[in-house]
């Protein structure tokens, strides 16, 4: 889920671009480059199989001049 929509870099006004963010702690499992970060709330319950449910999804920008990256929650 990469989102459009542009955005300003509260640091320098530059534009803020979306980026991918590459998960690289699995190593041995296959990611595709649209799989999608997401969270959970810090008070969250692991289920039966030790899995954690998802809240939401991540999205990130960068920004073109700065290089701040900035990550926006978005509510499933």
């Amino acid at each position: 889920m990469v989102e459009t929509s542009e955005r300003q870099c509260p640091e320098c006004d530059g534009v803020m671009v979306p980026i991918y963010i590459i998960d690289r702690s699995r190593l041995n499992e296959i990611q595709s480059m649209d799989s999608v970060l997401t969270y959970t709330s810090p008070n969250a319950k692991p289920g039966w199989l030790g899995n954690l449910k998802a809240e939401g999804a991540v999205s990130a920008f960068a920004c073109n001049k700065c290089g701040r990256i900035l990550l926006y929650a978005k509510k499933a």
